[in-house]
């Protein structure tokens, strides 16, 4: 195998890492489970908390453990994670070492999903990195309530409508542009420690009503 990133997942993320990086990436298409290089860079997953529990669990769980089962100790696995694992009544800032305990089948599967990366790797020998990606953000998503909600308020407010905030606009959210979010997964793959997890985000937090 070459040294090319196996991108499985061409979603948001994984399309414009792979338009940013198209010397060195490998677009794997969804149900292949073979990578076509050693580095894998694993994307694909639900996207909110709203996909019913038996989707969750298929997609975020039983489609990684069948790649998962094709890896050798010549392969390296980084994971997308997310920061809705993390217990939302958590004091900021959170390290990597915080305790997880999201609600919702999204920050179940995710974080199941993050115990199977790291119990599978471990025990085959295989080099692995999980990245927590803060809220991303950036042109080509597929915004809406349930999912980028603050891309969704702005287009409500363009659009002339009055908008409902949780909570007064009192929730925080880390924001990183998906061109930044891209170079740091690049640079964790080149650079990353093995079988650590990361944290990525801007690490500045910022209401919602004062982003509004």
């Amino acid at each position: 195998m070459n040294n090319d990133i196996s991108v499985f997942g061409i979603g948001f993320i994984g399309s414009k890492f792979c338009n940013l990086y198209p010397d060195e990436t490998i677009k794997i298409e969804s149900g292949q489970v073979y990578p076509e290089s050693n580095t894998i860079l694993y994307t694909r997953s639900t996207v909110d908390n709203y996909a019913p529990p038996e989707l969750s669990i298929q997609i975020n769980l039983s489609q990684l453990l069948r790649v998962l089962r094709t890896l050798s100790s010549k392969n390296r696995f980084v994971f997308l994670s997310s920061w809705f694992i993390y217990n939302a009544n958590l004091p900021l800032p959170v390290n990597e070492s915080a305790p997880t305990g999201g609600i919702g089948y999204y920050s179940l599967t995710k974080s199941a999903a993050e115990k199977l990366v790291q119990t599978y790797c471990l025990t085959n020998k295989i080099a692995f990195n999980i990245i927590r990606l803060s809220n991303v953000i950036g042109p080509g998503d597929k915004f809406s309530k349930k999912k980028n909600a603050l891309t969704w308020l702005i287009k409500e407010i363009q659009a002339g409508r009055d908008v409902n905030l949780y909570h007064g606009g009192d929730i925080i959210r880390d924001y990183l542009s998906i061109n930044e979010i891209c170079r740091g997964i690049k640079y964790i793959v080149d650079n990353g420690t093995d079988n650590q997890i990361y944290n990525l985000g801007s690490g500045v937090p910022y209401k919602m009503l004062d982003l509004l």
